[in-house]
């Protein structure tokens, strides 16, 4: 096509000052003219403003073209101007798809000839020449072969790759002499092509090295051609019919050098030019010409040389005109040509994600008008579909195109303006999904898609006056490869896709292809995300119309609301095997569809729970949040999509840690703007999402996060990012094992959602009889819970398994035999996957026949042989098992040991014991024994992984994890069931000793491997191991997480091994708090110790959750078990009996366990000194003195206290012992104990060894302490500050407890964090400030007293709940008095008026009242007294 000159092409159209407005329209109109066929350019520049303006209001412009230049091809005015019998207008009521046709079409069908150029050696010269000489030679070779098909008059409609489609289209349809005259010349043109260019080499290289070649194949008939996409971003134009299909496969059977026609084509040959004779009557297509011979010659001299130099010319006419004309002519060139500025002439080298896509329909034309234009209106939605998700993502269009494969459209990201920080994680993947899924949920049309990431040439392929940007290369060649194959379950990818993006998407394992431009067979991968592989793939539905239909009501209803006010929770329950999680599947199909005929779209969010998960916090919710951190990316991040300056090369090359970065990343942005510190984004971030820890941050040292800020983060961060959605989906399956925080969330979403739907999954468990489902259920009852429906499956019916025969047998339900289906359905009971496992057995068998009207049991089949073939589903799947080999049997007994999901390294750990290459020789027999088992659907490949054993190399090349899981629980079952005892437990303790030394990865562990290791542990009656590592677990969750429910629920559950040891045999007897006599006495020294120690660490968590009567009844437990147990005498370690009696005493001083009479309390005491002295251990002993004296001070005997402290005294050694100490205990208990006796001996009037005793824990004591265990250091000296305010000494006060508390505080954790007396800091301080002033006389900064009174006065003062107050009451001074006399002290200052004078001295006395409420007349709390009585009767003076 010769619209624009080579020197227009190199101009700079944006230099203003060389060239006015209208000539840079020229320019681009020119240019762009250069990309698309004569015919459409004639049809555009009829008149651009009407088809622009028309076509938005529906109408059909009258076209026109301006005929007064010579025509150098046919025009598009022949095209249209001849209507078609019996073919009405295109209008927008014909066309009922999604989205409205660009282009009215009056004239659609024409007779053309078609010719198919298929050029070979493109992959091979890629890998020898770079870029500027690789497109040279292209481009010269492309321009050769155009101008010949210019020279016989053709027109260039379309380039596929390596290939090009030219057309001689028919002035008049009815003319059958146009059709063999254009059959003529397009037969000229490819001898003339094969003559002359194949066999060409390229300039520079040798015919060894390289050659391009060429081959063709010609095709006639009619073709439909139209345009499709829409008016805004992009257009292309499509032809299809019989010359299309004709051209495919005559260009198939041609070689290098060779012209083949179809029958169609040889038969008007025969009309115009005389004809080889072997060639006539073919049935097959033909060839008709090769290098140096053709075998048909015109009857008549063909002469084409009148038009050679002919040239087409735009009449140009006003600026307005003009910018619609171009605006129209770029819709339908790729966005990378189309940039401004750009010579788009020049290419590139650059790392390209391709996506080819297959949508699975039959593009054929029929003639019929009203037929046809269906067919037309799903292909215009089909490309504005693919174009409104590569829009979401910003990817390109390369093309779309129907040829020998189908309907194929061709998506690219990397070219200029869409190239992009992580492109194949963040961009091509996603998308790549997303226009599958959005192609089968708004249009029902099911697609093949393979994709690829690689180097790819990238510019204008083609002649100099005819050219589209292309990508070309053997990566983009593999990406068509794999969405033809064969085996293509839906999307394929290559390995490079795989390795950028396992850390977010799972992929399971295809056989390798062959593709072209690669020397080795290339590994293949279907992608899926990590939630996706849990759920089974639906490959059919039948059954269930009315619980689905209940189910799509639901959804309906919630569509159909403009502002829904609440959300809505459905629970499916029933037995495994029923069919729940297929119901889920279909509902999740079939509401997405609703939802798209409604133009709004579901998002759909898919869980699965964990037998093995039931203990590990959010676990549900963990991939799920994943997801939609990485989902939502473009809601944070905005990258430039037009970076032109950089080839793309490095934009994706990060390792695959950068997802994990990003996520953290946005993670932070996120807790920022929900007023999030630090310490909670490393906590969430790595703790419960698996993120990468921060460098040198030690979260263990900030505050931790609550569980009810954790759930409420969760549940904000869902509602946050599907907020936006029309509908959301959430989807989990098997509740019944939920963790209890995602228990917890879900019913915050239930209550906060509103555009949400829950689907539920459950099988009946006791689990949903109690708690928030029991709770639903109630408010149903009362018809107040209109927001939550129950369905419970029942057996299949007759008919339903009649449809399920025929499912399988490919047949309609009528063709199946009444007495097969009768037999089926009493056999199985009505449950669906018994009868779909003898369905399959069956058809395995060949038990049926097809007698020409139904299936029925094969006449030869005794009747005895299917009668009483099964008696249950257990009994067919044993007779599966049995028919293996005995290898594959010992293998499924390996994997139904690890569990119902497990991954290929865990096999491996069990079953590879040898080296070398005796090992890699193990290691591929079991990948061929598990593809066997896959192949019979007992165990299916789930996906990849990162590895999780890191010491073990037992992945792919590549490093990813092959994950395995049984296809239906029920199958694990049965391999259970026929393994001895023995062998089970020699199994899980294989797996256990080799999993132990990997559960711990960098100090930290991984909760969900510890969870598995004590799992096996304990199934082979290693109870001593599987406690430890569950008290492991316990101080993970509840020191880092402070998830001390779920810590008491892991030791909890470890404490039930030795309750159930003897449960069955022992029914009568002795039980000793819960456990049998027998067990107690028959368990080791070291069993009884860990049994003490899960006991109290159950009590500690009880008591973090403020329930101090279970923390007491676990406390006294242990002791109970200690005492019984005849073991006890042998204990080696005693020290369990100090923890016991440490933390129990702890408690009753906290007020957590009542107490009052301190009977417990001074017994505690007296056993905890009983048993030191036994240890003969000083750090032992020194913390069961100073536990005996405070447990006499608790009595009011203060003189007795201090004579057991001065004991202390002669033995504590702060150099020696205070490290010890903390070790054992947390913190220095004996040292606290100075600070108490410095209260008790100024109770008794020792003022001057009270004195002695403070200087020696300011000088001595404190400066030797961990400065970062302020908690400590606050015990030791919080005494010590009212003695000295109470001496004169306020200021020496208030510096010491800035020096190793308050800014030591702020050193080490910052204002984002707590301890257990953070709440007393400020009153503290701002008394000791207050005090110091008065004393000196200092001048007061009016500023600073100012904060204080507000401070005072504001309702945080005053709030320390009794946990805190009751000890620091023992310590000296309670909250409420020292906030009683801050009120008191600013109230007598003389700057304050009347009113808040008053206002400060009723809170004072307020205060006063709560503080001696704690402190009147208890023993414990004289010196705490003793202030609070002052402080009130002198706020009682001033109020009067």
């Amino acid at each position: 096509m010769a619209i624009s000159s080579i020197n227009m092409l190199n101009q700079d159209e944006d230099d203003p000052k060389r060239y006015s407005e209208s000539c840079v329209l020229r320019f681009s109109i020119e240019r762009f003219g250069c990309h698309i066929p004569m015919c459409l350019a004639r049809e555009l520049g009829d008149n651009p403003m009407k088809i622009e303006n028309k076509m938005r209001t529906g109408h059909r412009p009258n076209l026109e073209w301006d005929n007064s230049s010579p025509r150098r091809r046919l025009s598009v005015g022949s095209m249209f101007s001849h209507s078609n019998g019996g073919c009405s207008n295109l209008s927008n009521a014909s066309m009922r798809g999604q989205f409205a046709m660009p282009m009215h079409t009056d004239n659609l069908y024409h007779f053309s000839a078609l010719l198919l150029v298929d050029i070979s050696g493109f992959t091979r010269l890629s890998t020898l020449l770079d870029v500027d000489p690789l497109s040279n030679a292209i481009n010269t070779y492309f321009d050769l072969l155009i101008r010949e098909v210019e020279f016989f008059d053709g027109d260039v409609l379309k380039f596929a790759g390596d290939a090009f489609f030219a057309a001689w289209i028919e002035k008049d349809a009815d003319e059958i002499d146009d059709l063999e005259d254009a059959t003529t010349k397009a037969a000229l043109c490819g001898a003339s092509m094969v003559e002359k260019f194949s066999g060409y080499e390229v300039p520079g290289l040798t015919s060894d090295e390289a050659l391009l070649d060429v081959h063709c194949g010609i095709g006639v008939g009619q073709i439909a051609i139209f345009s499709v996409g829409n008016n805004e971003t992009r257009r292309e134009m499509l032809f299809l019919g019989k010359p299309v299909d004709q051209v495919a496969e005559a260009e198939t059977m041609a070689k290098n050098g060779e012209v083949a026609a179809s029958p169609e084509a040889i038969a008007l040959l025969t009309e115009t030019c005389d004809v080889a004779d072997n060639i006539i009557d073919s049935e097959n297509p033909r060839v008709i010409a090769y290098r140096g011979e053709r075998y048909f010659e015109p009857l008549e001299p063909d002469d084409f040389d009148d038009i050679v130099s002919q040239q087409q010319q735009f009449s140009y006419k006003s600026s307005k005109v003009m910018q619609s004309l171009k605006h129209q002519m770029s819709l339908y060139v790729h966005p990378a040509a189309r940039l401004e500025g750009s010579n788009v002439v020049n290419a590139e080298i650059r790392s390209v994600f391709t996506i080819f896509i297959k949508p699975e329909i039959i593009p054929n034309i029929t003639g019929d008008r009203a037929v046809d234009d269906k067919m037309l209106s799903l292909l215009n939605d089909i490309m504005n579909v693919t174009i409104k998700e590569l829009d979401r993502f910003k990817g390109h269009l390369r093309q779309f195109i129907i040829d020998d494969k189908g309907v194929v459209l061709i998506a690219t990201f990397g070219q200029r303006g869409a190239t992009f920080p992580q492109m194949v994680t963040e961009k091509g993947l996603p998308a790549t999904i997303a226009i599958y899924e959005a192609l089968m949920i708004e249009l029902d049309v099911r697609a093949k898609v393979g994709a690829t990431f690689g180097k790819a040439y990238c510019g204008v392929v083609g002649g100099v006056k005819r050219h589209e940007f292309a990508i070309l290369g053997p990566s983009v060649n593999l990406a068509a490869r794999l969405m033809t194959s064969k085996d293509n379950p839906g999307i394929l990818v290559d390995n490079t896709i795989r390795q950028k993006t396992c850390k977010r998407f799972d992929f399971l394992t295809y056989a390798p292809v062959k593709a072209k431009g690669y020397a080795d067979l290339v590994p293949v991968f279907e992608p899926r995300s990590l939630i996706e592989r849990q759920w089974n793939v639906l490959e059919g539905f039948v059954g269930r119309e009315n619980e689905l239909n209940i189910l799509l009501s639901i959804v309906k209803q919630m569509i159909k609301e403009r502002n829904p006010t609440r959300a809505q929770f459905v629970l499916i329950d029933a037995h495994s095997g029923y069919g729940k999680s297929c119901l889920a599947m279909q509902a999740m199909y079939s509401i997405r569809r609703i939802a798209a005929s409604h133009k709004k779209e579901a998002q759909v969010y898919k869980g699965v729970c964990e037998d093995s998960e039931q203990l590990i916090p959010f676990a549900v919710f963990r991939n799920i949040l994943l997801s939609l951190l990485m989902k939502h990316s473009d809601d944070q991040y905005d990258y430039d999509s037009d970076i032109s300056s950089v080839s793309g090369d490095g934009l994706d090359a990060e390792p695959t840690f950068m997802s994990d970065n990003l996520c953290r990343a946005r993670l932070h942005d996120l807790c920022k703007e929900m007023k999030k510190s630090e310490d909670f984004v490393d906590v969430v971030g790595t703790y419960l999402l698996g993120l990468p820890s921060l460098p040198s941050k030690d979260s263990a040292n900030g505050k931790a996060p609550s569980p009810n800020d954790l759930v409420d983060f969760v549940a904000s961060i869902f509602l946050k990012y599907s907020v936006n959605g029309n509908l959301i989906v959430l989807a989990l399956d098997d509740i019944q094992w939920m963790d209890s925080l995602s228990w917890e969330v879900l019913e915050l979403l239930l209550k906060r959602g509103k555009n949400l739907f829950i689907l539920c999954m459950s099988r009946p468990n006791a689990v949903l009889q109690k708690g928030f489902i029991n709770r639903l259920r109630k408010e149903k009852k009362k018809k107040k819970a209109s927001y939550f429906t129950e369905i419970s499956l029942l057996p299949f019916t007759e008919n339903d398994t009649r449809d399920l025969i025929a499912l399988a047998l490919d047949c309609e339900a009528q063709c199946v035999d009444d007495e097969v289906t009768k037999y089926l359905y009493d056999q199985s009971g009505g449950m669906p996957y018994f009868a779909q496992e003898l369905i399959t057995n069956i058809v395995k068998k060949d038990m049926l026949e097809w007698n020409g009207d139904i299936f029925q049991w094969r006449c030869k089949l005794k009747a005895s042989e299917h009668k009483n073939m099964y008696t249950d589903l257990n009994e067919l799947l044993l007779f599966r098992l049995d028919e293996m080999k005995s290898e594959t049997r010992i293998l499924l007994q390996v994997c139904a040991v690890l569990g119902f999901e497990f991954s290929l390294s865990e096999v491996i750990l069990v079953q590879c014991k040898s080296k070398g290459k005796l090992r890699n020789k193990q290691i591929r027999k079991i990948h061929d024994l598990l593809k066997e088992t896959d192949k019979e659907r007992i165990l299916v490949e789930s996906g990849s992984v990162e590895p999780d054993f890191q010491n073990e190399k037992t992945t792919d090349s590549e490093g990813a994890e092959k994950i395995f899981r049984f296809s239906h629980a029920i199958w694990r079952n049965c391999v259970l069931g026929t393994m001895l005892k023995e062998r089970k437990c020699d199994l899980h303790r294989s797996v256990a000793k080799k999993m132990e030394n990997q559960v711990i990865v960098e100090d930290k562990i991984e909760p969900r491997f510890a969870i598995k290791l004590v799992h096996h542990w304990k199934a082979c009656d290693e109870f001593l191991k599987a406690g430890i590592w569950a008290r492991k677990i316990g101080v993970h969750y509840s020191s880092r997480l402070l998830l001390h429910q779920q810590a008491k629920e892991v030791c909890l559950n470890a404490i039930q091994m030795w309750k159930e040891k003897l449960l069955t045999k022992a029914q009568s007897g002795e039980f000793v708090a819960g456990f049998h006599i027998e067990v107690l006495n028959s368990i080791s020294p070291e069993e009884l110790e860990c049994l003490g120690r899960l006991h109290i660490d159950v009590g500690k968590y009880y008591s973090n959750m403020m329930d101090g009567t279970n923390a007491h009844l676990f406390y006294r437990n242990c002791e109970l078990i200690l005492e019984k147990s005849s073991s006890v005498a042998d204990l080696k370690n005693r020290t369990v009996f100090f923890t016991l009696y440490s933390g129990f005493f702890a408690l009753i001083q906290s007020g957590v366990i009542q107490d009052d009479e301190k009977v417990l309390q001074i017994s505690l005491a007296k056993k905890f000194v009983e048993q030191a002295n036994i240890h003969e251990d000083p750090v032992h002993i020194a913390r069961a003195l100073a536990m005996h004296s405070l447990s006499l001070a608790g009595l009011g005997k203060y003189q007795e206290a201090i004579d057991i402290q001065k004991q202390l005294e002669k033995i504590y050694l702060v150099d020696k012992m205070s490290a010890a100490i903390i070790r054992e205990y947390a913190s220095d208990r004996a040292a606290q104990n100075y600070g108490y006796s410095v209260i008790w001996r100024e109770i008794c009037g020792y003022h001057e060894e009270s004195e002695q005793q403070i200087n020696f824990i300011l000088n001595d004591l404190l400066p030797k302490m961990p400065m970062e265990n302020v908690h400590n250091s606050m015990i030791i000296l919080y005494g010590t500050l009212w003695v000295l305010k109470e001496k004169g000494m306020a200021r020496k006060a208030e510096a010491a407890f800035k020096t190793f508390v308050y800014d030591r505080y702020y050193e080490f954790f910052g204002s984002n964090s707590s301890t257990f007396f953070f709440s007393i800091y400020e009153p503290v301080k701002f008394l000791l400030r207050l005090s110091g002033d008065i004393q000196e006389e200092s001048f007061k900064n009016i500023e600073e007293y100012k904060d204080i009174k507000d401070w005072v006065m504001s309702e945080e003062a005053g709030l320390t709940g009794k946990i805190q107050t009751i000890p620091l009451c023992a310590m000296g001074r309670d909250t409420h008095s020292i906030v009683a006399e801050i009120c008191l002290l600013l109230a007598v200052d003389q700057s304050q008026d009347k009113n808040d004078k008053k206002k400060l001295l009723e809170k004072g006395y307020k205060q006063a009242l709560i503080s001696q409420s704690y402190t009147k007349g208890k023993p414990a709390f004289k010196y705490a007294e003793s202030h609070s009585e002052r402080v009130l009767e002198n706020i009682l003076l001033k109020m009067v």
